[in-house]
């Protein structure tokens, strides 16, 4: 309600990277055997359905895999969630803080198009077409983009290069991000999101 009263158009529920939410719906976290536990997601339901009585849409930032070998939250979890919730827009995301996990929430390195293992999947069950799809990780340049563009995704995200330079995508390699994530330590101090390239140059 405040979301709406601010003029917000829309508001994103954070299931991802293992905060709250994506942890209720990780057996790796969650191993209660109640009607709350992981295989039901039933708090990550009861969430959505609690915000969808204000008019506004309402998207997710889902936890798509874990990473974490022998655990649920995966991309099979991942398709039943998004078939059985109705969300307004789905962003994917993965990966996450200690548990084992193979990669962090935010790689460091080359990696390119993070996610498209998920993407792939959802398009095989027809889920793109359920809702509009975001895809965040690993791009670096439109060429990177078209490569999820081509697997049927309308939005991706390019996140903390934005941080680096917000002309990027004009400027090609001038002023390239490095994904060196000093920007995710400042933030995780509690001061601003900036790069620490801008900061030296």
């Amino acid at each position: 309600m405040r979301a709406k009263k601010a003029g917000y158009d829309c508001v994103q529920l954070h299931s991802g990277h293992t905060y709250l939410l994506s942890q209720t719906i990780s057996d790796f976290y969650n191993q209660r055997t109640d009607e709350y536990r992981a295989a039901d997601f039933k708090l990550l339901r009861d969430v959505l359905e609690a915000v969808r009585t204000v008019d506004i849409p309402v998207g997710v930032k889902l936890q798509c895999d874990d990473f974490i070998e022998g655990h649920s939250m995966n991309v099979t979890s991942a398709c039943k969630i998004i078939s059985a919730l109705k969300f307004d827009f789905v962003e994917v995301t993965g990966g996450g803080q200690g548990g084992g996990a193979k990669y962090p929430t935010i790689r460091a390195g080359k990696d390119q198009y993070y996610y498209r293992h998920v993407i792939q999947a959802l398009k095989a069950q027809n889920l793109l077409d359920k809702q509009p799809v975001i895809v965040t990780g690993g791009f670096e340049n439109v060429e990177d983009a078209q490569m999820a563009f081509d697997d049927g995704v309308p939005l991706v995200g390019y996140s903390r290069k934005f941080l680096r330079n917000d002309q990027f995508l004009i400027d090609g390699d001038a002023k390239k991000c490095v994904r060196c994530n000093q920007c995710i330590i400042s933030l995780g101090q509690g001061t601003t999101a900036v790069c620490s390239l801008n900061n030296i140059e």
